[in-house]
């Protein structure tokens, strides 16, 4: 490989490190950009970073993600866990948690059956934990969209111990646009009514941008909004996240 070209990876390793350590809040998880519907058989992926400040303030900042997927020829499951903490000066202000499992069956080529299990916390968002269970429907009307329908429940409670406890519809809409070979744009909307009353709402929109810098490393960047129509007590209605990763593929 010519030298110009070694560097040009060099350079871009270096940067995927600086920019993981480039995360602001809670870890980005977009459920339906992180499937990996192109592997085959089993597969491990690993990422993170840490960011720090000595001198004035003492700060340190660590996150660590995990995946693995199972690809078969109808059935495939994933597994995803991140954690992200923060503290300044001996006190942590940033503790988040994210755990998500997903079960799916193909019908056909455009139509399959899935069940999923997830656990989130997120100290930030005054949130001691959100659990939620569902089965659903996904269908590919054209490669680069998804849309999905599912019913789940969820559980979650404040830091103060608020409590919910309710029945969700989980729909959503993805797309995926390609600038060119290795670079993509992609975009999900999210809205979750309670079943009991449709009024009372989660909208989530997320995007990313992905960029495959070879065929083990690669580098997002992403940013995402929730709003809440009923959020609990101390919390704002809508959230704003961003945060900029490196992931490798074993």
């Amino acid at each position: 490989m010519p030298t110009f070209y070694k560097f040009k990876y060099f350079y871009l390793c270096c940067s995927a490190c600086v920019l993981a350590t480039l995360s602001f809040g809670s870890p980005v998880v977009n459920i339906e950009d992180q499937r990996k519907e192109e592997l085959e058989g089993f597969t491990l992926t690993l990422s993170g970073g840490v960011d720090g400040n000595h001198g004035t303030t003492e700060r340190r900042e660590y996150e660590f993600d995990i995946r693995i997927d199972d690809v078969r020829t109808d059935w495939q499951w994933f597994l995803i866990a991140s954690s992200e903490i923060g503290s300044k000066d001996g006190v942590r202000y940033s503790d988040s948690r994210f755990l998500h499992f997903r079960l799916m069956h193909d019908f056909s080529d455009r139509v399959s059956f899935e069940n999923f299990y997830q656990y989130g916390q997120a100290v930030y968002r005054l949130q001691k934990k959100r659990v939620l269970l569902g089965s659903g429907l996904r269908y590919v009307p054209a490669p680069n969209w998804r849309i999905g329908v599912s019913a789940m429940h969820e559980s979650s409670k404040s830091l103060i111990n608020q409590s919910k406890n309710e029945w969700r519809l989980n729909t959503y809409l993805h797309h995926r646009f390609e600038i060119k070979e290795g670079t993509n744009i992609l975009s999900t909307i999210y809205l979750q009514p309670v079943v009991e009353n449709l009024d009372d709402h989660i909208l989530l929109i997320q995007s990313s941008i992905e960029f495959s810098v070879t065929d083990r490393l690669s580098i997002s960047v992403g940013i995402d909004y929730s709003h809440d129509e009923t959020p609990f007590r101390g919390a704002t209605s809508g959230e704003l996240s961003w945060g900029s990763y490196l992931s490798y593929k074993f």
